[in-house]
């Protein structure tokens, strides 16, 4: 059973007070009634003519008191930074190799290969749009599409590209000139490229699942030799 502290057996005690009469207060007195705890930083001026009250200073009672307050802080101190840091660390660590554990050899290799395939440098195939490429095909399929065409800005796009077609004696430099004036009419451009791009995305997912196959398949064959 632990031991009572230093607190337990000891009686708080009342502050002691000294009351002066407003006669007898001087500058930097402050109030009338003052509670007699200080310390030879707040020492405050009194009359020459009065002794200084008793239990202002040197008080045993309030000392102990005081050494009491001390022990009992100490006591009560927070546990130590560190410690609660390797705990957090070891709990992550330990959700982490649980996770993995739970992992088949099958779901690891699937996981690696889509992580290659991905990754892969193959914009004319890539599913992520952040880094296709979109062929100049695909985006005048879009075009020349009617369920694109629902407004009479992109009906007059569809015109132009319908006439620019039909022309004869451009240039290749001059058609490519032409073509991207017809694109990008009307802040157009990007939401043809993004059709073009959902348009095409099935045979790209195809792709992107084939590849996939094939590198678990080459993995399951090295691993398993």
């Amino acid at each position: 059973m632990a031991k009572p502290g230093p607190c337990a057996t000891q009686p708080r005690l009342p502050i002691k007070t000294t009351r002066l009469l407003p006669m007898e207060l001087q500058i930097g007195d402050g109030s009338p009634t003052r509670p007699s705890i200080g310390s030879s930083s707040e020492e405050r001026a009194w009359p020459h003519s009065e002794s200084r009250p008793a239990g202002l200073h040197g008080d045993p009672e309030l000392g102990s008191a005081r050494a009491c307050h001390c022990e009992t802080k100490r006591r009560q101190g927070k546990p130590p930074v560190m410690r609660c840091v390797i705990s957090l660390a070891l709990a992550v660590f330990a959700a982490e190799l649980s996770g993995c554990s739970r992992e088949s050899s099958g779901e690891r290799r699937t996981r690696e290969c889509r992580e290659i395939v991905d990754g892969a440098t193959d914009s004319e195939n890539a599913t992520n749009p952040d880094v296709a490429t979109v062929k100049r095909a695909d985006m005048e399929a879009v075009i020349r599409s009617e369920q694109w065409a629902t407004t009479p800005l992109r009906k007059a796009i569809q015109a132009e590209l319908n006439k620019l077609e039909t022309s004869r004696g451009y240039t290749s430099d001059k058609y490519d000139e032409a073509w991207d004036r017809v694109v990008h009419k009307g802040g157009e451009r990007d939401g043809i490229w993004r059709a073009a791009f959902d348009n095409d995305l099935p045979r790209r997912e195809r792709i992107r699942d084939r590849k996939i196959r094939e590198c678990v398949k080459n993995r399951e064959t090295k691993e398993g030799a």
